[in-house]
């Protein structure tokens, strides 16, 4: 799964392009988007996890409720292929990213994404 390097932030207005733009100006090469309303980020993906159907990443992003965002234990992650470090980041609005799949997350107590930073309020860029 994702290291946990893979940037958590968590938000009442979370969506997906608002995840996958944030990664991309921090220059990540990997986005993605559980619980509803939490944003992780990344340059790989750890084994810890595995793919999952896609129907169990089935919950709503609380910024969008026409896109899922994960789900309990569900992370949608998303690639983006161009994305060489935060001196050359990809488009805004995530264009040059692919969806990679819905993937278990905390599998034997390892996260996808281990460090998590929560941003207080609605602090958005």
């Amino acid at each position: 799964m994702l290291n946990r390097i893979f940037r958590d932030f968590v938000g009442k207005r979370m969506s997906v392009q608002w995840c996958l733009a944030f990664c991309s100006q921090n220059g990540y090469s990997y986005a993605g988007v559980e619980y509803g309303r939490e944003c992780y980020c990344d340059y790989s993906v750890r084994p810890s996890g595995a793919l999952a159907d896609d129907t169990t990443c089935n919950m709503p992003c609380t910024g969008n409720r026409n896109e899922m965002c994960g789900g309990a234990s569900r992370i949608n992650i998303y690639w983006n292929e161009q994305q060489v470090g935060p001196a050359n980041p990809a488009s805004i609005g995530g264009g040059a990213f692919t969806y990679d799949g819905c993937y278990t997350d905390n599998v034997n107590n390892t996260r996808s994404l281990p460090v998590r930073f929560d941003i207080a309020g609605d602090n958005y860029p």
